[in-house]
C-alpha cells in the first residue's frame, strides 16, 4: 500500500531480506471497449508516482507493469539511465495483445537499448462474481536490438530461461 491506498504492485523476493516493496505501476488501466463492462483499475488502486530500478549484481533493471509499456516516456527514463534490462510483467486482454504486445515491447527495447523480459498471463481467468476474461500470454525476451530471444507461445505455462549477454547492449 501507499499511504493507506491499494497499489498495483510488484514485489521482490530476496533470500536474505525477504519480501520488500518493489515497483508500483504508474499508469493505471482504465478502458471502455465497445460491447464490454468499463475497466477502471484506478477504482482500486492508487497510481505509483516514479520509476524503481532493481540490482542485481552489478546489472541494473527497470520494472514496469502491462499498461505502462504504452507509455514510452517512462521507458526513456530508463533508458537515460542506461538500465540493462526492463521487466514487464503483464496481463493484456486477447484483441490488445493481438495487436500491440509484441509491438510495443519491441520497440521498448529498442528505444531503450536494452533487453525487456515481459512475463504475461494466459489463457481464460473467471472472476468471483462470475465474470470472465481472455489474456494473451506470449512472454516474451526481447534483445536490445529488438529480436525476440524466446516467446512462451499463447498458452505454455512454466519458465523459460535466456542468456543476457551485457556485450550485446554494448554492441547495440
Amino acid at each position: 500500500t501507499a499511504d493507506g491506498h491499494n497499489t498495483n504492485s510488484s514485489v521482490i523476493v530476496h533470500p536474505a531480506e525477504g519480501v520488500t516493496a518493489g515497483y508500483a505501476k504508474i499508469h493505471l488501466f482504465d478502458i471502455e471497449l465497445e460491447g464490454q463492462k468499463p475497466i477502471r483499475e484506478s477504482d482500486a488502486f492508487k497510481h505509483g508516482e516514479k520509476e524503481q530500478f532493481l540490482h542485481i549484481g552489478d546489472w541494473v533493471l527497470g520494472q514496469s507493469i502491462c499498461y505502462d509499456i504504452r507509455f514510452s516516456e517512462l521507458y526513456q527514463k530508463y533508458a537515460e539511465a542506461q538500465v540493462d534490462a526492463i521487466l514487464v510483467p503483464a496481463a493484456f486482454l486477447v484483441p490488445t495483445g493481438k495487436a500491440h504486445w509484441e509491438i510495443l515491447l519491441r520497440a521498448r527495447a529498442i528505444e531503450s537499448q536494452a533487453y525487456v523480459i515481459a512475463s504475461a498471463q494466459a489463457g481464460t481467468h473467471k472472476g468471483a462474481a462470475g465474470g470472465e476474461r481472455m489474456t494473451f500470454g506470449h512472454s516474451l525476451a526481447i534483445g536490445p536490438w529488438g529480436e525476440i530471444l524466446h516467446d512462451a507461445g499463447p498458452t505454455e505455462l512454466g519458465i523459460f530461461s535466456v542468456v543476457l549477454e551485457r556485450g550485446q547492449i554494448d554492441k547495440v
